[in-house]
């Protein structure tokens, strides 16, 4: 969400939570409208001040809900939102750190996969663990490989690449295999008539 958007939204959660905190103290009779609040404003207000006993149990607890709502969208709004890391620390010395781009590792990965004969395609994510990288790969495949080897090759060669190049440990090397074409983001599967 743009700065702009954020900026909205916390200004009118913040009308809204300090809106429902002066209801509940005219009901509260903490303030009183007329000395707090000018001649349009305080207007709004006396009818808190005058309510039956049932509205004023029912009012009470929606303006209590009022506000913690406010409190929930106001932390949700105010953290900053997560998002993965776009590299990968490989190491750290006084000079500086050595980072490579996830996108760059997935497709090093992705290729070093199709060059297996019998792979038509592959995506490939990358994660960091405590302990290792963990590499998920999607294949589609040619309907006559034998699947077993195929996966142990892929699975080696995708080990092996990247603790070539990248010098860290691969803990953990999961492949799914299709024989459909991969989709990619933002594409439709293609229907089969």
């Amino acid at each position: 969400m743009n700065i702009l958007n954020r900026v909205l939204v916390i200004a009118f959660v913040v009308t809204m939570m300090t809106g429902a905190a002066v209801a509940l103290l005219v009901m509260l009779d903490t303030i009183e409208p007329a000395v707090w609040l000018h001649e349009p404003w305080h207007l709004f207000l006396e009818p808190f001040s005058q309510l039956d006993s049932t509205m004023w149990g029912v009012t009470i607890g929606i303006c209590i809900g009022v506000f913690s709502l406010g409190l929930l969208l106001l932390a949700l709004e105010v953290r900053s939102p997560w998002a993965p890391p776009k590299g990968f620390l490989l190491s750290r010395s006084p000079l500086g750190r050595v980072t490579v781009a996830r996108r760059g590792v997935e497709d090093l990965v992705a290729r070093e996969a199709q060059r297996v004969e019998g792979v038509l395609d592959a995506q490939v994510r990358v994660t960091q663990r405590r302990v290792g990288y963990q590499i998920i790969g999607r294949l589609a495949v040619s309907p006559e490989t034998n699947l077993t080897e195929l996966t142990k090759d892929v699975q080696a060669r995708m080990k092996d690449v990247v603790e070539h190049h990248l010098g860290v440990q691969v803990r953990d090397v999961c492949v799914q295999t299709q024989l459909t074409p991969l989709t990619r983001k933002g594409q439709r599967p293609a229907r089969v008539q």
